[in-house]
Protein backbone atom coordinates (compact mmCIF):
# COMPACT_ATOMS: atom_id res chain seq x y z
CA UNK A 1 0.00 0.00 0.00
CA UNK A 2 1.02 3.33 -0.73
CA UNK A 3 1.03 6.04 2.30
CA UNK A 4 -0.31 8.50 -0.52
CA UNK A 5 -3.10 6.09 -1.69
CA UNK A 6 -3.94 3.76 0.48
CA UNK A 7 -7.05 1.64 -0.10
CA UNK A 8 -9.06 1.36 2.40
CA UNK A 9 -9.16 -2.52 3.63
CA UNK A 10 -11.52 -4.11 5.95
CA UNK A 11 -10.00 -6.78 8.13
CA UNK A 12 -12.91 -9.69 8.83
CA UNK A 13 -12.50 -11.52 11.63
CA UNK A 14 -15.64 -14.12 12.76
CA UNK A 15 -16.79 -12.97 15.40
CA UNK A 16 -17.88 -16.13 17.33
CA UNK A 17 -14.77 -17.97 16.21
CA UNK A 18 -13.20 -19.65 19.20
CA UNK A 19 -10.22 -21.07 17.60
CA UNK A 20 -9.23 -17.14 16.97
CA UNK A 21 -10.09 -16.11 20.59
CA UNK A 22 -7.09 -14.03 22.28
CA UNK A 23 -4.76 -15.30 19.34
CA UNK A 24 -1.98 -12.36 18.27
CA UNK A 25 -2.68 -10.80 15.02
CA UNK A 26 0.87 -10.00 13.36
CA UNK A 27 0.77 -7.59 10.12
CA UNK A 28 3.40 -7.58 8.06
CA UNK A 29 4.19 -3.83 6.05
CA UNK A 30 5.98 -5.20 3.60
CA UNK A 31 8.35 -2.77 1.28
CA UNK A 32 9.37 -0.26 3.86
CA UNK A 33 12.24 0.38 2.25
CA UNK A 34 9.92 1.96 -0.67
CA UNK A 35 9.27 5.69 -1.15
CA UNK A 36 5.77 6.22 -0.14
CA UNK A 37 5.35 2.94 2.03
CA UNK A 38 2.13 3.48 4.23
CA UNK A 39 3.87 3.74 7.93
CA UNK A 40 2.74 0.53 10.10
CA UNK A 41 0.29 3.14 12.28
CA UNK A 42 -1.45 4.06 8.67
CA UNK A 43 -1.83 0.19 7.98
CA UNK A 44 -3.23 -0.44 11.16
CA UNK A 45 -5.50 1.99 10.56
CA UNK A 46 -6.57 0.89 7.46
CA UNK A 47 -7.20 -2.41 8.80
CA UNK A 48 -9.08 -1.00 11.32
CA UNK A 49 -7.09 -2.92 14.23
CA UNK A 50 -7.97 -0.64 16.71
CA UNK A 51 -11.28 -1.68 16.49
CA UNK A 52 -11.29 -5.35 16.96
CA UNK A 53 -13.92 -7.28 18.94
CA UNK A 54 -12.06 -9.63 21.27
CA UNK A 55 -9.39 -7.62 22.35
CA UNK A 56 -6.56 -9.56 21.20
CA UNK A 57 -2.88 -8.27 20.88
CA UNK A 58 -2.16 -7.36 17.37
CA UNK A 59 0.72 -5.25 15.98
CA UNK A 60 1.94 -4.25 12.35
CA UNK A 61 5.48 -4.13 11.83
CA UNK A 62 7.37 -2.94 8.91
CA UNK A 63 10.02 -5.01 7.25
CA UNK A 64 11.59 -5.69 3.64
CA UNK A 65 11.19 -8.95 2.85
CA UNK A 66 14.25 -8.01 0.00
CA UNK A 67 16.75 -7.70 3.14
CA UNK A 68 15.14 -8.76 5.83
CA UNK A 69 15.13 -5.74 7.61
CA UNK A 70 12.22 -5.82 10.42
CA UNK A 71 11.35 -9.76 9.95
CA UNK A 72 13.22 -10.88 13.41
CA UNK A 73 11.76 -8.38 15.24
CA UNK A 74 8.09 -9.14 13.92
CA UNK A 75 8.51 -12.83 14.33
CA UNK A 76 10.16 -11.88 17.91
CA UNK A 77 7.02 -10.05 18.69
CA UNK A 78 4.74 -12.95 17.80
CA UNK A 79 6.47 -15.95 19.45
CA UNK A 80 6.32 -13.42 22.76
CA UNK A 81 2.71 -12.75 22.38
CA UNK A 82 1.75 -16.72 21.42
CA UNK A 83 3.49 -17.27 24.63
CA UNK A 84 0.96 -14.76 26.58
CA UNK A 85 -1.96 -15.81 24.39
CA UNK A 86 -4.89 -17.38 26.18
CA UNK A 87 -5.20 -20.10 23.49
CA UNK A 88 -1.50 -20.96 22.75
CA UNK A 89 -2.22 -24.94 23.67
CA UNK A 90 -4.88 -24.72 20.69
CA UNK A 91 -2.13 -22.62 18.64
CA UNK A 92 0.78 -25.40 19.15
CA UNK A 93 -1.58 -28.21 18.30
CA UNK A 94 -2.75 -26.48 15.19
CA UNK A 95 0.67 -26.07 13.91
CA UNK A 96 1.82 -29.64 14.61
CA UNK A 97 -1.19 -31.11 13.16
CA UNK A 98 0.13 -29.49 9.64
Amino acid sequence: MQGSNIARCRLSLPAGDRDLYGAPLLVLANKHDCEGAATPAEVAEAFGLGKLPDARASSVQAVTARTGEGVKHAVQWLVEHIKKSQRPELIRRRMLAQ
